[in-house]
């Protein structure tokens, strides 16, 4: 298959650069080509890779391809404010009967973040991970998408297996 080139998420931006994706594999059982959801959510898989042998514990950014991602710090913040997973993750106040209130943004911009109104919590939506060693580098992905040999990430299953659509978690450290 040809190789195409697709922007980084959440925008239009060429300069942002963009995964260069190949060999997108053959067509479903049923016949269907690629679905082009599923080809846009390819730059939506992110991960970081460890190379164990080195002295450095520095990870490297890795695309759905184990491919090194590089970009300068301002391209990272407006790529992962685009993320659908980072960009879903909202500061909000939590009650005790469970209902949240969300804020102006992200930052929770317009609520008491004292804890006099609320619990102070990050919602984090669902994701999926995969994970592999090879040689001596392991590597670690994220998916807000179940692709192949991705699972729901442990901590959105409840008992008896039923997967959240979210989870809350304290945006401050407890007393």
């Amino acid at each position: 298959m040809q190789s195409m080139n697709y922007p980084f998420p959440g925008t239009q931006n060429e300069s942002m650069g963009g995964y260069k994706i190949t060999n997108l594999g053959a067509p479903t059982e049923s016949g269907d080509a690629v679905r082009w959801d599923d080809l846009i959510g390819l730059n939506y898989i992110i991960g970081v890779e460890w190379d164990t042998s080195s002295d450095s514990s520095a990870l490297k950014h890795i695309d759905a391809y184990g491919t090194e991602i590089t970009k300068t710090a301002g391209q990272w913040t407006a790529w992962f404010d685009a993320h659908p997973i980072y960009a879903n993750m909202w500061r909000c106040l939590l009650s005790a009967a469970g209902a949240h209130t969300f804020g102006a943004n992200a930052r929770g911009d317009g609520l008491t973040l004292d804890g006099t109104a609320g619990q102070v919590m990050v919602r984090i939506p669902k994701f999926y991970i995969k994970s592999e060693k090879v040689g001596t580098k392991i590597r670690w992905w994220i998916s807000p998408v179940a692709f192949t040999g991705f699972e729901v990430h442990p901590a959105f299953k409840q008992r008896g297996g039923t997967e959240r659509a979210q989870l809350y978690v304290g945006a401050y450290c407890g007393g």
